[in-house]
């Protein structure tokens, strides 16, 4: 089952249904290098980098939804901003890596037209 009903989603923010591939699209272009980022910044220690990753990362996905995914990454967003324990900081990207790589997954779908 998908993380989120992707064409229910986009009409809630009025976006027309045919423009799903193309959003898929720049999110497979934007996401892997905003992942890296963020991992980087977490495996570093670095409280402002966590904060500003998490939040263009959730802005990202923010565009398609609004599910655990993007919640998790709000949370990491705060906990960075508030120069939260690194322990808790990555507790939480360890929970988003199998999410965000469904994610992944399920916008190649988006893409090419197989995600129902």
């Amino acid at each position: 089952m998908p993380l989120q009903d992707y064409q229910a989603f986009a009409a809630t923010l009025g976006l027309p249904e045919d423009m799903l591939p193309d959003m898929a699209g720049i999110l497979l272009e934007q996401l892997p290098e905003q992942w890296r980022l963020l991992q980087h910044s977490v495996s570093s220690h670095d409280h402002v980098g966590t904060f500003q990753h998490a939040h263009s990362y959730k802005g990202s996905v923010g565009s398609l939804t609004d599910g655990p995914l993007w919640q998790l990454a709000r949370t990491l967003e705060s906990t960075g901003r508030q120069q939260g324990e690194w322990p808790e900081i990555e507790a939480l990207l360890a929970q988003m890596v199998l999410l965000h790589q469904q994610f992944m997954a399920e916008m190649r779908q988006l893409a090419d037209g197989t995600l129902r």
